[in-house]
């Protein structure tokens, strides 16, 4: 049988994934935790109806940048960093932030960070423009 994922499974795969299971585990385990849903939805329709019904308002979503979004990360004594801040990292911690899904969010003219300091990054959900002050500092 298969089943889309509505939540990551250890050993099965991760949300809004199309995956084969037995029917017995669908069934008796993955459905009544509501955990999968039976269909021949694809892993895009299955994740575009879930972010329809999470998707915050355009209120709610301002609120939450009002704060700067503060990233530790291991830096030399000139600033630099070891590690870059790269745009996956940054949708990641957008998304954590909003309460979103990370396919959800849009970066507009990202390049990666390479020193501690303060960063505007511009970005857009669901077609509305938006920009975070994130501030890097040393670990």
């Amino acid at each position: 049988m298969y089943v889309t994922l509505l939540t990551d499974v250890k050993g099965l795969g991760k949300k809004t994934e199309r995956v084969r299971v037995s029917d017995a585990y669908a069934r008796n385990v993955l459905i009544p935790q509501k955990r999968a849903f039976v269909g021949e939805q694809t892993p895009f329709t299955a994740s575009a109806q879930l972010s329809a019904k999470n998707l915050p308002s355009p209120e709610d979503i301002v609120q939450l940048l009002t704060k700067p979004l503060q990233i530790l990360k291991r830096a030399n004594e000139n600033g630099g960093l070891y590690e870059k801040f790269t745009e996956k990292e940054c949708i990641k911690d957008i998304a954590h932030l909003l309460k979103v899904f990370e396919s959800q969010i849009h970066l507009k003219g990202f390049s990666s960070i390479k020193n501690i300091g303060e960063h505007t990054i511009p970005f857009t959900v669901s077609s509305k423009e938006y920009s975070l002050q994130v501030i890097i500092q040393q670990k």
